[in-house]
């Protein structure tokens, strides 16, 4: 999992977790929203690889918004 620290409008927790991860689970609990599709970062470089639209593979993960710090607590003990 990572933590993607980019600022956003809204006061929300912004998770990039693995591609593996059980994401119709996650979306059960309560506050934590699914963005749908993949985030791709070069930074994630414990996830793995695929192609998204240049000539090389790039680390991807799915992105996932927890509503405030308790929802965010649930996700961890989901994961």
């Amino acid at each position: 999992m990572y933590l993607n620290r980019k600022r956003l409008v809204s006061q929300v927790i912004a998770v990039i977790v693995a591609p593996w991860s059980p994401v119709d689970e996650l979306c059960g609990v309560p506050g934590v929203t699914f963005k749908g599709g993949y985030h791709h970062s070069s930074n994630m470089r414990t996830f793995p690889k695929r192609l998204n639209g240049g000539r090389d593979e790039i680390h991807y993960g799915y992105s996932v918004e927890c509503a405030d710090q308790t929802s965010f607590a649930r996700l961890l003990d989901t994961i």
